[in-house]
């Protein structure tokens, strides 16, 4: 008896603990929806986020390259940008900065809206 209570708990924390992820869209999270650039010195960054639909994110280095695609979802109480099973730490939220430029930071780096 006492295991059951002990698995029903152990359920019902793992249920209850799981983050909550909102889907991007026209009317959820929309000033992430767009073309953005970043570039590091040594790789560069394309993350294209449509209203709907399939959401790309590539790193080009040299020769070689990483890629992934899939839905854009927001953790909000994590502040991170999930695309299929990559995550961004998200730093600073999509903002219209002092030269007119949409910015925001994932993992580190700025991205620029086009």
């Amino acid at each position: 008896m006492k295991r059951l209570f002990f698995l029903l708990f152990i359920i019902g924390l793992a249920v209850t603990s799981c983050a909550k992820k909102v889907e991007i869209s026209k009317t959820d999270y929309p000033e992430f929806v767009g073309e953005w650039k970043a570039n590091d010195g040594v790789s560069s960054y394309d993350l294209i986020i449509p209203s709907s639909g399939k959401s790309g994110w590539s790193k080009l280095s040299g020769v070689s390259s990483n890629n992934t695609s899939g839905k854009a979802k927001i953790l909000p109480d994590k502040d991170v940008l999930q695309i299929f099973n990559k995550r961004f730490d998200i730093g600073k939220y999509p903002a219209l900065n002092t030269d007119g430029y949409w910015t925001m930071t994932l993992d580190g780096l700025i991205y620029q809206r086009l």
